[in-house]
């Protein structure tokens, strides 16, 4: 029995539209990361700090090897086919929207561009529940302000053990090289007569006043008694 030629379009287009839906990225982690763990709104940030690192070739095969072990370490999460998928998507943006998402991968004329020639293909790869022209159903993931804090608790505890060591050492140093000028000095004249003494700058000035004060009155007395007793003087 042959059936009419309309209904094999029709059979034959839901069979293809069934396949681009299951496709490399349609399983159910996937989706509901992409939706709600934030991976819709991550993977801007993640292909074009990965299409950074892949137009440094011009081979495209190796541009897709870059893309994916890129993707990897900025933490996509998904199956490595799927992975794939979004490399081509940026190996093709490269490759057809380079001028016009080099400055900003956000812009409207970025997105009009992979629209055109990248998306169509993507979807092919991925299928299209994860959809990267927009996602009306997405829910981007609160971001608690706990880790914030303690991050903020950590640096700040970094930052004034930092001080701290540092006031420490200064004050080591300082009292070492206190020690090495006092040597230096004790031992610049080997000489003992010629060693230099450490003296008590009052002490001595008094001393010396006191010394001279000494002499002026034993001259004193050794003139002025001479004299009352009619001496002379040699």
């Amino acid at each position: 029995m042959k059936l009419p030629v309309f209904f094999l379009f029709i059979v034959l287009n839901i069979g293809q539209l069934a396949l681009v839906s299951a496709g490399a990225c349609s399983n159910d982690f996937n989706i509901n990361y992409w939706k709600n763990e934030g991976g819709f709104f991550e993977f801007r940030g993640q292909m074009s700090t990965c299409g950074f690192r892949m137009i440094v070739t011009a081979n495209t095969t190796e541009q897709v090897r870059i893309g994916e072990t890129c993707l990897v370490d900025e933490g996509m999460p998904y199956n490595s086919e799927c992975i794939t998928c979004f490399a081509q998507l940026a190996q093709c943006a490269i490759e057809f929207c380079k001028s016009e998402c080099l400055v900003d991968s956000t812009s409207a004329i970025c997105e009009g561009c992979n629209e055109e020639n990248c998306n169509s293909p993507y979807y092919d790869c991925s299928g299209t529940d994860l959809d990267v022209s927009g996602c009306s159903d997405c829910t981007q993931p609160e971001t608690s302000i706990i880790p914030g804090i303690a991050d903020a608790a950590f640096f700040s505890a970094v930052a004034i053990a930092g001080i701290g060591l540092g006031m420490g050492v200064y004050w080591v140093f300082m009292c070492k090289r206190e020690e090495e000028w006092d040597e230096y000095n004790d031992g610049l004249f080997d000489d003992e007569q010629f060693k230099p003494k450490k003296v008590n700058i009052p002490y001595a000035m008094a001393a010396g006043s006191s010394r001279r004060q000494s002499l002026d009155d034993n001259f004193g007395q050794n003139v002025f008694g001479a004299a009352s007793q009619g001496g002379r003087f040699d």
